[in-house]
C-alpha cells in the first residue's frame, strides 16, 4: 500500500444493508484479537472464532433492523473502517430483547450471552449522563491503522453525532491503553475501569456542554 495512500481517498458515509457482509468481515478483523472479546467470549474455549462470529452477526443485523445508524470508512471502493452509533439506552433495549437473546444462546453460548449482557449493563452505567451517544463498535482494519485513518473516523464520528443527535455528551469503551490516551486527545474522560479477568478496559466520556 504504502506511497499508493491518499486521504483525500477517504470518505465517511453512511451504510446500507448490502455493506453488512463487508461489515461482518471487517469487524471480525478489528475485534477476533481485541481483550475485551478474548475475554467475553471465552477465547481459551473452542470455538471462539464462531462465537465472534455470531455476536457480530447479531449487532450488524440489529443494528440495520432496528434502523439505528452505522456509518462506514472507504478508501477509494474498500471498507477500511465502521462506528456503529446509537444511545445508551437503545444498547440496553438490545440486550433485553429476548430474540435477540435467544439467537446469541443458541449461537455464542449462555456464558458468553451473559457476560456480554453484564457487560453492556456495566458500560451504560459508567455513563455520567442519561441517555448519551454510545460508540458500542468501532475500529479501522489493521492495515490501515498506521495511515491516521483512526483520527479521521474519530473525528467525522464526532461531527455527525453533534450534528444529527441531541445528547449531552459521547461515551466509548477501549482496552488498549495507546487508545485511552487517543480518546484523551479528543476531550473524552476516563469515567470507569472495567477488570475483565487478567485485563480491563477503560469508559471515557467526552461532554458536548
Amino acid at each position: 500500500m504504502g506511497d499508493k495512500f491518499d486521504k483525500n481517498d477517504l470518505r465517511f458515509v453512511k451504510a446500507d444493508k448490502d455493506a453488512t457482509g463487508d461489515l461482518k468481515s471487517l469487524l471480525l478483523h478489528v475485534y477476533e484479537d481485541e481483550p475485551t472479546f478474548r475475554y467475553l467470549f471465552n477465547a481459551n474455549k473452542p470455538a471462539y472464532s464462531q462465537r465472534v462470529r455470531a455476536t457480530i452477526r447479531e449487532a450488524v443485523h440489529s443494528y440495520f433492523d432496528d434502523d439505528h445508524t452505522v456509518m462506514c470508512l472507504y478508501h477509494k471502493h474498500q471498507l477500511i473502517g465502521c462506528v456503529f452509533i446509537g444511545t445508551s439506552d437503545e444498547e440496553l433495549n438490545v440486550t433485553h430483547n429476548p430474540i435477540w437473546y435467544a439467537k446469541m444462546v443458541l449461537t455464542a453460548g449462555f456464558d458468553a450471552t451473559d457476560r456480554y449482557i453484564k457487560y453492556q449493563q456495566t458500560l451504560v452505567t459508567s455513563m455520567p449522563e442519561h441517555p448519551c451517544i454510545v460508540l458500542p463498535l468501532m475500529g479501522v482494519h489493521p492495515k490501515f491503522r498506521d495511515h491516521g485513518c483512526g483520527h479521521y473516523l474519530m473525528e467525522a464520528t464526532l461531527e455527525y453525532c453533534q450534528k444529527y443527535y441531541d445528547k449531552p455528551g459521547i461515551g466509548v469503551e477501549v482496552a488498549n491503553p495507546e487508545y485511552v490516551k487517543f480518546c484523551e486527545g479528543f476531550g473524552f474522560q476516563v469515567m470507569n475501569q472495567i477488570n475483565l479477568g487478567e485485563t480491563s478496559t477503560t469508559v471515557l466520556y467526552k461532554s458536548f456542554k
